[in-house]
């Protein structure tokens, strides 16, 4: 028992002689650093330096003038297209007094297509250079070092793969390229430098994407992403694969656009136009016009027509005073502040608000009347005298509700409608009519004839690929004055020329003024609904929306009957 206990004390003796020889050479109050420490401190130093591509602190961690380290490293980058390497160390392994292993993890992010994810081995061995007291440990380097398959005669290269792009259809389910509706899906054609920056990083100089159009606005649904492949590679002859990445399966746009709506509406607009031309003498040029249509019950945009077809898309970037279409949004307003079809309104042939005065059209006046006649006949002096009924931010807040002051959730440009904060007595009496700074939208028109027509406001679509959105339901009673009221405007008011048999058709006509002339020159507009399809029109420098709008809604119903 006693020679059990003596052994280790004496070995444990030689042990701390030992130790105490060490610290007497290396200087009191200094330990030794464990090799294991040491080449763990090397290898993640070398590593860091990868990570951030500082090719002159690599070189200067190997253990000897590597002429191809700089071209290897840049050549390994560049093949995969990187944007971000993360190396991480695990736990050294010692070889012998001057060899040794460090494993290691790597995470390659390849601009964005995948992350690819290897093991990769570092070798060190301890080397003496100029200026170092004694022996440094540092990476032999080879290709290997970046991965374990890299030879002084190969390369790593990532390969894309594009899916077939994907149709736009129209709401028949026909490629719009074969349509009537071409113009909207835009072209195709090679990538410039700055588009291809702009759409992401697996986009390269020529390749093939949307330039205009549907195509550009929705070239990530309609392109997917490409499959990915990294391939070691000899010249042209791939050697190994060495990863594979699924791309995004690119997804079919089907637009709700509906061919018949489109022909029908294209159709009434035209000849509108030749009608209008014609009541000129001696005619004049082709006026310019607009027509959007949408289904009340879904929110979807089934005909968008411009004219002149192939220029400045009026019906969705036009912005124009909406004149007395826009006493629909100030009706709104006003039956929740207690207006009633029945209610007395005073429509004398001219009024003052602040100093400025206010006319009807062609010095009409109807005296004391209800505000249902004021409304058919489109009295402007009426409802320049019940705007003071609503607040300045009660007035816009109206309008708001209806999608106006931000841009509609649509994927073609389309502008925003503008109703400000009315400032003073003099702008809210003249935004309650629709001029002032009130400036609107074929599209945002139609839609608050829709909005009507469903009873509340739903978000038009033109890209169908899901349930409507949900309506936002008017207050009990609305829907059905409103309605009423817009009957009432075709049966016995401005809009006559709408009448059809049959469905009946509610609307609001417009006689927009705008321009410096005197007598000011005027857009004629019509907003209307029949059925589940509701209308906004607009004729432009043509004269009275009932006269020259309001007959142009009447062929389309017409057409679609």
């Amino acid at each position: 028992m006693r020679r059990r206990v003596i052994a280790p004390v004496v070995v444990l003796a030689l042990v701390a002689g030992v130790a105490g020889w060490d610290r007497w050479i290396r200087g009191p109050g200094v330990p030794p650093t464990p090799p294991r420490v040491l080449v763990a401190t090397s290898a993640r130093a070398w590593l860091a330096a990868w990570e951030r591509g500082d090719i002159a602190r690599l070189e200067r961690l190997t253990t000897q003038p590597a002429p191809s380290l700089r071209q290897t490293v840049l050549a390994f980058a560049d093949g995969l297209g990187t944007s971000s390497l993360t190396a991480t160390p695990r736990r050294p392994r010692i070889i012998d007094d001057d060899r040794a292993t460090v494993p290691f993890d790597v995470s390659i992010d390849l601009a964005g297509l995948g992350t690819w994810r290897y093991e990769g081995s570092l070798p060190l061995a301890k080397v003496e250079r100029r200026g170092d007291d004694g022996k440094r440990w540092r990476v032999a380097w080879s290709p290997s070092v970046l991965h374990p398959a890299l030879t002084a005669s190969t390369q790593v290269s990532r390969v894309l793969t594009w899916p077939d792009r994907a149709p736009i259809l129209d709401g028949d389910g026909t490629q719009l390229a074969e349509s009537r509706f071409r113009s909207l899906a835009g072209r195709l054609g090679a990538a410039s430098p700055a588009t291809a920056t702009s759409l992401g990083r697996w986009y390269r100089v020529g390749d093939v994407v949307g330039v205009s159009g549907l195509q550009a606005r929705l070239e990530r649904r309609l392109a997917g992403t490409p499959a990915t492949e990294v391939r070691l590679v000899q010249g042209r002859r791939t050697v190994a694969l060495l990863a594979h990445f699924i791309g995004v399966t690119p997804r079919p746009l089907r637009l709700t656009l509906d061919p018949d709506a489109q022909a029908a509406a294209e159709a009434a607009v035209d000849a509108g136009l030749a009608a209008r031309r014609l009541a000129d003498d001696p005619p004049l040029p082709p006026k310019q016009a607009a027509m959007v249509v949408i289904q009340p019950s879904t929110g979807s945009v089934l005909a968008s027509v411009s004219r002149p077809s192939g220029g400045f898309d009026r019906a969705l970037m036009g912005r124009y005073p909406p004149g007395s279409t826009f006493k629909v949004v100030t009706t709104l307003g006003l039956l929740e502040k207690g207006v009633s079809p029945s209610t007395i309104v005073s429509c004398p042939k001219s009024v003052k608000v602040g100093g400025r005065e206010f006319n009807n059209a062609e010095g009409h006046a109807l005296g004391d009347t209800t505000f249902r006649t004021a409304f058919a006949q489109s009295c402007n002096t009426a409802f320049v005298q019940l705007a003071g009924k609503l607040t300045p931010a009660e007035f816009k807040a109206v309008a708001d509700s209806l999608g106006f002051n931000r841009v509609p959730p649509f994927p073609l440009p389309v502008s925003m409608s503008s109703v400000p904060l009315p400032q003073g007595a003099v702008d809210e009496a003249a935004s309650a009519i629709g001029q002032a700074r009130v400036s609107v939208t074929p599209f945002q028109m139609a839609s608050v004839a829709a909005a009507v027509a469903a009873g509340g406001v739903r978000d038009p679509r033109l890209v169908d690929d899901g349930p409507p959105v949900a309506l936002r339901p008017f207050p009990p009673g609305v829907q059905a004055t409103m309605a009423g009221l817009m009957r009432l405007v075709v049966t016995d008011g401005t809009g006559k020329k709408a009448r059809l048999a049959g469905t009946p058709v509610a609307g609001k006509t417009g006689t927009a003024e705008f321009g410096t002339d005197d007598p000011p020159r005027v857009h004629a507009w019509f907003i209307a609904f029949r059925g589940d399809l509701a209308v906004a029109v607009i004729m432009e420098d043509a004269g009275f929306g009932g006269d020259w709008a309001a007959p142009v809604a009447a062929d389309f119903f017409r057409r679609m009957s």
